[in-house]
């Protein structure tokens, strides 16, 4: 209890810090995420940690280029996730010339040849459409449609659908 106070305090300054900073313009974004999971049968800590990189400067209040919807920036992001002594390290990227783009993933590092390809064309920024080959080492090779539409209500307020198909 007495550890209770003092990091709640220390939670309500970081938030006082972030809500004074809205609408920043920010290229790079850092995320870290703990769990700690207990059952009856089974205990864990899990946590992940990513980063995330825009050649372009993203609007943003807190998450990454929160005035809109899709991304339509070039991008590359890095992860590492570990859980009850299972660690994966990932990339993903994609990049625009133009209104089209292209993706690659590598979900896990050194430790399968499972990969993802993708192509894919914006209209007008607001709609975004892909087509994705996902290469697992130990299933088969499986084809995903995206499709992704952001309807701007005003400057700062939208609403986003994304359907998505095998």
């Amino acid at each position: 209890m007495r550890y209770l106070m003092p990091l709640s305090l220390l939670a309500l300054s970081c938030a006082a810090s972030v809500n004074a900073e809205q609408s920043a313009s920010k290229q790079w974004f850092n995320t870290i995420n703990y769990a700690k999971i207990d059952s009856r049968y089974y205990s864990d800590d899990v946590y992940g940690l990513s980063t995330h990189y825009y050649f372009e400067e993203q609007q943003s209040s807190g998450v990454w280029d929160d005035y809109g919807y899709l991304d339509t920036d070039s991008n590359i992001g890095l992860n590492y996730f570990n859980s009850d002594g299972y660690s994966q390290k990932g990339i993903f990227g994609e990049g625009f010339y133009g209104n089209a783009f292209a993706t690659l993933e590598l979900p896990n590092i050194g430790d399968t040849d499972t990969y993802s390809l993708g192509i894919g064309y914006l209209f007008a920024d607001s709609l975004k459409v892909s087509a994705r080959m996902v290469d697992y080492e130990y299933g088969d090779t499986v084809y995903l449609f995206k499709a992704q539409y952001n309807h701007q209500i005003n400057d700062t307020d939208y609403i986003g659908f994304t359907v998505e198909t095998d």
